[in-house]
C-alpha cells in the first residue's frame, strides 16, 4: 500500500464523508453533529436529568 499524499487523502475523505447528503444546511450540521456526538455519549445528559428530577419533585410537594 502506497502512502498518500495529505492533499490526497483529503480528498478521499471528503468522498466519503456523507453529512449532507440531503441537501441540508451546511451550518446547521456544525452545531448538530457536535451535539449528536455528545448524546451518544452522553456527555451533558446527567445536570439535564437532574433538573427534570427536581421539576417532579416540585410537583409532587405541591399536590
Amino acid at each position: 500500500m502506497r502512502q498518500r499524499s495529505p492533499q490526497e487523502k483529503k480528498r478521499l475523505s471528503y468522498l466519503k464523508d456523507r453529512r449532507n447528503v440531503y441537501g441540508e444546511n451546511q451550518k446547521s450540521s456544525r452545531r448538530n453533529i457536535p451535539r449528536s456526538r455528545r448524546a451518544q455519549l452522553g456527555i451533558n445528559t446527567a445536570p439535564r436529568n437532574q433538573e427534570r428530577l427536581r421539576r417532579i419533585r416540585r410537583a409532587s410537594r405541591r399536590s
